[in-house]
């Protein structure tokens, strides 16, 4: 009678059962290393287990810290491709099914905006006390490959050099654990802060995990073409062309582009 009753409430009010963020997911995701979890199908990757709150305790094994339940996601190579396709779909199942019935992640799994980039709860403050951190380990003259679709188009940004406004825009973060490495919030890789030489460039693309979607092509915006869009609407409200009320219209407008870099 009881699990019934808890079953219906997890059912009616998820909003009050879910209780994972970001942070909690990020961690969970720490755990899966290439050596112990590699080349699996949509749907079973690290960041579709870790959204369904498994963590990585083993080759190919995946557990629920919060109702003990284990997984094992492993397919036999000698399977042909249908059969493995059947294994890999039944699999899918158990990430949810394997749960016991009053754990929350059986049916509040991690919202889905969490394996999107980028996510969309930045502020100013935000961005720029990212800067702010990269630029306290960052040595001065560090090249930054932020990759074609982002390359040309990055810049200073309130003082800050293009290779700190780069890295930020890829998503790394100094890690508050490690000061000497960045981690990235949406897949929990970590690399070493990129130190200045001559010939070496930190690519700031190719330290994300595979599944990452800021190396998947996530990467949209960066700081330097939101900059570009308020100099433009600012250049246009001193020339005439626009009265208060659109003004606060193109800084909302900046701000909402803003807010797609955080992670």
């Amino acid at each position: 009678m009881a699990a019934e009753l808890l079953e219906k409430t997890l059912r009616t009010f998820p909003s009050i059962s879910s209780g994972t963020t970001r942070l909690d997911y990020v961690n969970r995701l720490r755990s899966y290393k290439p050596s112990l979890y590699f080349a699996k199908p949509s749907g079973l990757g690290p960041e579709c287990a870790a959204r369904w709150g498994y963590s990585c305790t083993g080759v190919d094994e995946i557990s629920c810290s919060e109702c003990g339940a284990q997984v094992c996601v492993r397919i036999d190579d000698t399977l042909g491709e249908d059969e493995a396709q059947k294994v890999a779909e039944a699999l899918k199942g158990r990430l949810r099914e394997a749960h016991e019935e009053f754990c929350r992640h059986r049916w509040n799994p991690a919202p889905e905006t969490y394996l999107s980039y980028p996510p969309t709860n930045a502020t100013w403050g935000e961005i720029e006390g990212r800067c702010q951190a990269l630029d306290s380990v960052f040595d001065e003259g560090v090249k930054v490959d932020c990759g074609e679709e982002v390359d040309g188009s990055v810049g200073e940004w309130r003082g800050y050099n293009e290779g700190v406004v780069g890295a930020a825009c890829c998503n790394w973060r100094v890690d508050e654990e490690e000061e000497e490495r960045l981690y990235c919030d949406c897949c929990g890789a970590t690399v070493p802060v990129p130190k200045a030489g001559e010939g070496e460039v930190f690519m700031a693309l190719e330290g994300h995990r595979y599944y990452c979607p800021v190396a998947k092509g996530g990467l949209a915006m960066s700081v330097a073409s939101v900059r570009g869009e308020r100099g433009e609407k600012r250049r246009r409200c001193e020339e005439g062309g626009e009265g208060e009320g659109e003004r606060e219209t193109a800084l909302e407008r900046a701000n909402k582009l803003l807010r797609m870099l955080n992670g």
